[in-house]
C-alpha cells in the first residue's frame, strides 16, 4: 500500500485551506474510544479510539483498533490496525473514509477462500502484515455514535478478507 496518495490528498487540503488563519486553540480537535461487533472470518469484538480534526466540514484524523475474533470456532484471531480517517460531514452525521496498516496472529492455522474465492491458509502463531481500506457512517445517538463500517483487509500474500463492523461510540 503506497502512502504517496494519503500525502498528495493532505497537501492539497493544506493548499486549499493556506489562506485560513487558524490558532492551534481554536482548532476543532476531537477524539472518541469504541468498541463494536467485528464480523468477517469470524465473529469477536474491536476496542479502537481515534483522534481528528474538523476542518470546516472535513474530518481529518488517526485511528487504531484491537481485534478479538473467534473464526468458525478453531482459531483465535488478535489484530491490530493503524491508519486514517477521511470524512465529510452531511447534515447530521459523518461519511467517513479509513485506510491504514494491520497486523494480525492466530493461535492455530485457518483456512478460508478470500474475496476471489481462492483457498488461503493462515499459519498459527506468524506476525501476518498487510493493509486495510473501508468506509464507515458516524450517526449521533444521544451522547453515543453509532458507526457501522465496511472493511476490506488485504493480508501480505494472503488474499483479501471482508469485514463489517458495528461499532458505538463517545467522544472524548
Amino acid at each position: 500500500m503506497s502512502k504517496y496518495p494519503v500525502i498528495l490528498l493532505l497537501i492539497l487540503i493544506l493548499a486549499s485551506s493556506a489562506s485560513w488563519a487558524i490558532k492551534l486553540e481554536n482548532l476543532p480537535f476531537m477524539s472518541d474510544v469504541h468498541t463494536g461487533i467485528v464480523y468477517g472470518p469470524g465473529m469477536g469484538i474491536d476496542l479502537g479510539a481515534g483522534a481528528w480534526l474538523f476542518l470546516r466540514d472535513i474530518k481529518v484524523g488517526v485511528e487504531v483498533e484491537i481485534l478479538m475474533t473467534d473464526a468458525n470456532y478453531t482459531a483465535t484471531l488478535n489484530a491490530t490496525r493503524y491508519g486514517g480517517v477521511f470524512g465529510t460531514k452531511f447534515q447530521n452525521y459523518t461519511l467517513n473514509y479509513h485506510v491504514g496498516a494491520l497486523n494480525f496472529i492466530s493461535n492455530r492455522d485457518l483456512d478460508y477462500n478470500d474475496m476471489s474465492n481462492q483457498p488461503q491458509q493462515i499459519k498459527e502463531n506468524i506476525n501476518y502484515k498487510g493493509h486495510y481500506w473501508g468506509f464507515s457512517v458516524d450517526i449521533p445517538a444521544g451522547e453515543f455514535i453509532l458507526s457501522p463500517k465496511y472493511l476490506i483487509n488485504t493480508v501480505t500474500n494472503q488474499g483479501s478478507i471482508w469485514e463489517l463492523d458495528l461499532n458505538i461510540a463517545k467522544s472524548l
